[in-house]
């Protein structure tokens, strides 16, 4: 039996749902589940959870909120050192053999601090294979966008020492 640590975004329930999924398929493993928001409610029930704030992706109208992702993020960055060190706490009270993070920020982390292998299960790799025209940004939005996406790989799940990606986008890769 594994002990397993589970980073989880917690906003809506889509990332919950597909790491509930996997645990219920792993009984004979120990899962504990850090998460936030949504993913308290839908994990919960089942499985120990931790409470580990993360940064929000509002979506509003099918689009990620930009100016209201980087308000309510703001306190979250400020914060980082603090929350890092409680997950830490967590690491060395759980003593995981192995960790997974879905779209989670501080797992990753932990994990390379402590040499545990770690295992990014997302979507959001597909970006780096995309190569697309959005109608619908502006002139301004077109030019950060390469940028965000770049940061929000490199901070948000480029961690990991392995990926499992999942999409079911199809299209010609440039």
């Amino acid at each position: 039996m594994a002990r397993i640590i589970y980073g989880v975004q917690g906003n809506g329930r889509g990332h919950a749902v597909r790491a509930l999924t996997i645990a219920r398929r792993l009984p004979r493993h120990e899962f504990l589940f850090l998460t936030h928001t949504d993913g308290l409610s839908v994990l919960g029930d089942e499985f120990p959870t931790v409470r580990c704030p993360n940064p929000e992706t509002p979506v509003r109208s099918h689009r990620v909120a930009g100016l209201e992702m980087a308000l309510r993020n703001f306190g979250f960055w400020l914060k980082r050192s603090e929350l890092l060190a409680s997950v830490r706490g967590v690491f060395h009270a759980f003593k995981p053999d192995v960790a997974i993070t879905d779209y989670e920020y501080f797992v990753p982390l932990a994990s390379r601090e402590y040499g545990i292998p770690c295992l990014s299960i997302d979507h959001q790799h597909i970006v780096t294979f995309w190569s697309h025209h959005v109608l619908s940004l502006s002139a301004s939005e077109l030019r950060w966008s390469p940028l965000c996406r770049e940061v929000s790989l490199q901070r948000r799940i480029s961690l990991s020492g392995g990926f499992l990606l999942q999409t079911r986008i199809r299209g010609n890769r440039p």
